[in-house]
C-alpha cells in the first residue's frame, strides 16, 4: 500500500490531517469499529460483511502506519498532482483524467473557460453530458496557452485568471465554438499541434462565432461574468 500523505494539524500537535489516502483511513476505521456504519444507513448485508471482516482485523499488525508528512497544503498539493497526472516516468500513478487534474489545480484558464461555457453557453443536455464525461481539457489548454490565439478571441491571462475586455455576449462566441468543436470531435489535438494550425483554426470561425474586438472595455475575469451581463442567449443571433 502506498504511504498516505499527511499534514500536522497544528505545530507540535500529534493529530494529523490526511491529504491523500482518506478512503484507506475510512476503511481502517470501519474495520476497527464497524458500528460507525449504523448512522450512515448502510444496507444490512454490507454492514454484516464488514462486521465479519472486523473480527479478522488485527489493528496492532498495521500500527504504526507509515505516512509521508508535508509542511503545508501547498507542498501536499504538488505531490498529489504529481501522483495523479500521469506516469511521470514511473514515479506516479495514472489515475486522473485531464479534467479532474485541472479541477484539482483549482483555476487553470482552460477549466475557467470550460465552466463559463457550461454555465452560459446554452448547451443541450447531450452536450453537457459529453462535456462532463469526455472533454479533452488538455487540448483546450493547448489552445488557450497560445498568446496569438488569446489575442484573436479577446482574452488574456492575469494572475492565472482568464480575463477579457469584451462584453459577455462577445467572449462567449469563440469559447462556445471551441468547446463544442472539441466535445463533438470536429477538431482534435493532432490538428492543433502548433501556433500556425491553432491560429488558422480560429481564423476559420464563422462570423457568428467571432467576437467584435472593437467593443473592448475594462478587463474582467470571466469567472466574474454573470447571466445578467448577457444581452441575448448564447448560440442565438439577433
Amino acid at each position: 500500500m502506498d504511504r498516505m500523505l499527511v499534514l500536522r494539524e497544528k505545530k507540535d500537535s500529534e493529530r494529523f490531517i490526511v491529504l491523500e489516502g482518506n478512503r484507506r483511513v475510512a476503511a481502517l476505521k470501519i474495520l476497527s469499529n464497524p458500528s460507525v456504519l449504523t448512522s450512515l444507513h448502510v444496507k444490512s448485508p454490507l454492514q454484516k460483511r464488514f462486521e465479519a471482516l472486523s473480527k479478522r482485523f488485527i489493528r496492532e499488525e498495521i500500527e504504526p502506519i507509515a505516512c509521508f508528512e508535508v509542511t503545508d497544503r501547498e507542498e501536499g498539493n504538488r505531490w498529489i498532482l504529481l501522483r495523479h497526472t500521469g506516469e511521470n516516468e514511473g514515479r506516479g500513478v495514472v489515475g486522473w483524467s485531464g479534467l479532474a487534474a485541472s479541477r484539482f489545480r483549482g483555476g487553470d484558464p482552460a477549466l475557467q473557460a470550460l465552466e463559463f461555457v457550461r454555465t452560459y453557453g446554452n448547451l443541450s443536455d447531450n452536450q453537457k453530458h459529453l462535456l462532463i464525461n469526455s472533454f479533452p481539457i488538455t487540448t483546450l489548454e493547448r489552445l488557450l496557452s497560445t498568446r496569438e490565439v488569446r489575442e484573436l478571441i479577446g482574452l488574456e491571462v492575469v494572475s492565472r485568471k482568464l480575463s477579457t475586455s469584451l462584453p459577455a455576449d462577445e467572449i462567449i462566441k469563440p469559447l462556445r465554438r471551441m468547446v463544442l468543436d472539441l466535445v463533438e470531435k470536429k477538431i482534435n489535438v493532432s490538428q492543433l499541434k502548433n501556433k500556425v494550425a491553432q491560429t488558422t483554426y480560429i481564423q476559420g470561425f464563422d462570423s457568428s462565432d467571432k467576437p467584435d474586438l472593437s467593443k473592448k472595455g475594462a478587463s474582467t475575469p470571466i469567472e466574474d461574468i454573470r447571466g445578467g451581463d448577457f444581452q441575448q442567449k448564447p448560440g442565438k443571433t439577433q
